[in-house]
């Protein structure tokens, strides 16, 4: 084991068996993390993100730029799996991963403040491409984890719970937002970046309140590794035919 996984492990060490009521105030520590992530991602994606954009004198392009960016960093969860492999904590993985990607949506908040229109844009580029690159690798280690964690007899029942909730909480978080800024911009019209600004904070708090409930959820230890290498385990999925076809239904429906 190297150096670096042995100090991954004494900071978070995974977990070799958890009981039934370890396992269920996990589960309750997952549903928290949905939660504060999804009002993370209502403050800061979709509309809101888009005509903080557009004040800061986006194009077409950059509006589709940034709806591409992160379905490109999806593409970094093939070297992320390398990651989970060659560490095997998934956790450590997550939290640290997690935080700079977070902190991104921080850049975001200082933009009104310190950087003109043209500058800013530059800004919101770079802050949110690194922030999706850091959130494909939390992707990637999270479902290993999660996988691990949550009783296969339960996967169902449990995430349509914890989608339940998340969904109906940006539905709502969503509302509250747009109305907020209805009101900003009656009360502050020569400010409305500023407006957006405190949306992006509610939200990056919101987003460093997920990551330290994820900091205390347990992870299993994962299983021992294959003889075979990183690159045979990576080609191992392609092999099943009902994977391949999954696989191309969903780059036909994202594209």
């Amino acid at each position: 084991m190297s150096s670096i996984s042995q100090k991954l492990e004494q900071k978070y060490p995974p977990a070799e068996t958890l009981s039934d009521d370890d396992q269920e105030v996990a589960l309750d520590l997952v549903v928290k993390n949905g939660i504060t992530a999804q009002g993370m991602v209502t403050f800061t994606t979709g509309i809101f993100l888009a005509d903080f954009a557009l004040r800061l004198g986006a194009s077409n392009f950059h509006i589709g730029l940034l709806s591409a960016i992160r379905i490109f960093c999806q593409t970094l969860q093939i070297p992320a799996a390398y990651l989970v492999e060659r560490f095997r904590n998934r956790r450590a993985i997550c939290v640290y991963s997690a935080f700079v990607s977070r902190f991104m949506v921080l850049a975001i908040v200082l933009i009104p403040f310190f950087f003109d229109l043209k500058s800013g844009l530059y800004v919101l580029f770079v802050a949110i491409t690194l922030k999706a690159i850091f959130a494909s690798i939390v992707g990637c280690s999270w479902n290993s984890w999660m996988k691990d964690l949550v009783p296969h007899d339960r996967l169902g029942q449990f995430f349509g719970k914890r989608l339940f909730y998340t969904t109906l909480l940006g539905m709502i978080l969503t509302l509250i937002a747009g109305l907020f800024m209805d009101w900003w911009i009656q009360i502050f019209p020569q400010a409305v970046l500023k407006g957006y600004s405190l949306l992006y904070f509610v939200g990056f708090s919101s987003g460093m309140l997920g990551v330290y409930y994820m900091s205390i959820t347990p992870e299993p230890r994962m299983k021992a590794q294959e003889e075979h290498g990183f690159l045979k385990s990576l080609k191992k999925p392609f092999k099943n035919k009902n994977y391949r076809n999954l696989l191309i239904f969903t780059m036909y429906w994202n594209f």
